[in-house]
C-alpha cells in the first residue's frame, strides 16, 4: 500500500512537471528618439456657401422629400389636452 502511495506522488510529480510553461522571452527595452523637428499644422480657410433651390427638395435616388409640416393647423400645440 506504501509502494502505491509513493508511486502515486511520483506520477503526480512527474504529471505536474510536465505542464511547466516554458520561460518566456527575455525582456526587450525600447527607446523613443526625440523628433528632428516638430511639425506645423496647415490652417486652410474654407467658406461654406448655403444655397437653396426653389422647388421640393429631392434625394440621390431622384424621389421628393416632403415638407415635415401637419395637415391640420396646430392652435396650443396639443397642450389644451394635458389637465
Amino acid at each position: 500500500m506504501r509502494r502505491c502511495l509513493i508511486g502515486g506522488a511520483v506520477i503526480a510529480a512527474m504529471g505536474l512537471a510536465g505542464c511547466q510553461s516554458a520561460p518566456g522571452p527575455k525582456t526587450t527595452r525600447y527607446s523613443v528618439a526625440a523628433a528632428e523637428r516638430t511639425p506645423t499644422p496647415i490652417t486652410v480657410l474654407i467658406a461654406v456657401k448655403a444655397e437653396r433651390r426653389a422647388g421640393p427638395k429631392t434625394n440621390q435616388l431622384g424621389g421628393e422629400i416632403p415638407d415635415a409640416k401637419p395637415t391640420t393647423p396646430v392652435s396650443d400645440g396639443g397642450l389644451g389636452e394635458i389637465r
